[in-house]
């Protein structure tokens, strides 16, 4: 906020407005103060709509972090991770193994690995945990 007449400085806000059909929109806005400017002799507010982009950046962000904290918990390798992922996408052994570029009982091995972590005894189960965390949608 810009309290003194004398400052110079710029601040920035980032809320939700409401737009005129309803629906809320995310913006970002920047005060300028122009007190001191002759020519101006105010303060510019410059306000523009965040993009799909920075939400969409922002909720992969969000998501990416549960996904971490998921990992940690249940003290996941990267490897078991990233089969857990593809287990919950509903990929098959010989699908995840092509994906990954390893052997089929190199998966088997991960899969068997994460089920004994999370405390589950099937993929199903297993993949409804990784949902739950925000692994997958």
């Amino acid at each position: 906020m810009i309290h003194n007449p004398d400052d110079t400085s710029k601040s920035h806000a980032q809320c939700r407005v409401r737009h005129k059909d309803g629906t809320w929109r995310v913006v970002d806005a920047v005060a300028n103060n122009l007190l001191h400017d002759p020519i101006v002799k105010g303060i510019v507010i410059v306000i523009h709509k965040v993009s799909r982009r920075s939400r969409d950046e922002r909720e992969l962000a969000e998501e990416a972090a549960a996904a971490l904290a998921m990992a940690k918990k249940y003290h996941l390798t990267e490897s078991e991770y990233r089969v857990l992922t593809l287990v919950a996408e509903g990929q098959s052994n010989p699908q995840i193994a092509e994906k990954l570029v390893v052997s089929p009982s190199t998966v088997r091995f991960h899969v068997t690995s994460i089920l004994r972590k999370l405390g589950v005894t099937n993929r199903t189960e297993a993949a409804t945990i990784a949902v739950r965390c925000h692994l997958v949608d």
